[in-house]
Order: C-alpha cells, then sequence, then structure tokens
C-alpha cells in the first residue's frame, strides 16, 4: 500500500519556492523505510526493486516518489547495500539527468544517504556519477531545488574519495568526467 501511495500520490506544495514539497509522498517514503527494517532480505530487495521499476515511469510524480522511497529504504537495510546499491546506481545516475529538477534532487539526495558506501559497493561508476554531479551543475542556477542536494552530494564525494581515486580516474583518461571545464583542443 506504501508503494501504490508513492505511485498514486500528485499533490505537491511549491509555497517554499522552486522545491516541491510532497507531504503524503515523503510520509509513505519514511514509513516505508521503517517496514523495511524488519522485512526479510528478500521482500527488501522486492521493494527496492519496485522502486527502481517506479522511478523509470514517465509522470515525474511517480519518479520523484521512487527516489524518495530509494532516498530512506536505502540506508535503512545497509546490511543489503552491497547488493542493492549496485542494482540502483544506473537508475540514480540516469535520474541525475532526468528533465525535472525535483527528480534530479531527489536522485541526489538519495545517493547522498549512502554516499560513504559508494566507493567501495561501485568503484566504477564513480567517474560516471561525478560527471553527471557536473553536468547537472551546469544546467541549474542557485534558485533551483536540485542544487542544494547535488552541491551537498558532490561535496561529500569529493570530501571522501581519496587524492588516489581521483588521480586513477584522471590516469585511465576520465579527467573529463570529473572536470566541469570543457576539454581544450
Amino acid at each position: 500500500r506504501l508503494l501504490a501511495v508513492l505511485a498514486l500520490d500528485r499533490f505537491g506544495d511549491w509555497s517554499a519556492g522552486d522545491r516541491v514539497t510532497a507531504p503524503v509522498r515523503e510520509t509513505a517514503a519514511q514509513a516505508l523505510a521503517v517496514a523495511l527494517r524488519s522485512m526479510e532480505a528478500g521482500c527488501a530487495a522486492q521493494v527496492v526493486r519496485a522502486l527502481l521499476t517506479m522511478s523509470r515511469e514517465e509522470a515525474w510524480e511517480v519518479r520523484h516518489g521512487a527516489l524518495l522511497g530509494l532516498k530512506y529504504c536505502l540506508p535503512a537495510r545497509e546490511d543489503l547495500l552491497p547488493e542493492l546499491l549496485p542494482l540502483a546506481t544506473p537508475s540514480l545516475l540516469q535520474a541525475l539527468a532526468d528533465d525535472d529538477d525535483d527528480v534530479r534532487a531527489g536522485a541526489a539526495a538519495s545517493l547522498l544517504g549512502v554516499a560513504s558506501h559508494l566507493e567501495a559497493l561501485v568503484p566504477s561508476r564513480l567517474p560516471r556519477l561525478l560527471g553527471a554531479l557536473w553536468d547537472a551543475l551546469a544546467s541549474v542556477d542557485d534558485l533551483t531545488a536540485s542544487t542544494a542536494s547535488v552541491m551537498g552530494l558532490l561535496a561529500s564525494l569529493c570530501a571522501s574519495l581519496p587524492y588516489a581515486t581521483l588521480a586513477a580516474a584522471e590516469a585511465r583518461g576520465e579527467a573529463a568526467a570529473l572536470s566541469p571545464l570543457p576539454a581544450e583542443a
């Protein structure tokens, strides 16, 4: 039922400015995370897979609800992160490039909750993730909904990643993905 609420709720409040506040989806996502803690591992993984399916829907509200669910559910089951984070990362990377700014904010917030695990569990995706964050910043201004979430995730990753990781990516020719500046000809 909580998944249904996340998929069907369309109420959003923009009274706080450009950022949507979705109290029903937010509450349902938090309740789902609490329920996930007592579920068996297989059931919890099915819930996350359902959220990942919802994250590919056409309606932005459904994608936003799915990302809110991931924001709370992934940290709630840290024991399952070795299985779930590699599964969720492609969808979260895709959401960082979404046309809807609130969806991008939800993706960044979802990753921020598990940022300390990214290097260990999805090291091959870090250059692409950093590149996606720089790309997201290039397409926003300081007033958009995703700016704070994207900046927070980028700051968290840059602070936690050892210099060796960034240098190794540069040595492999992935420096363009790590830099917001265009490569010189």
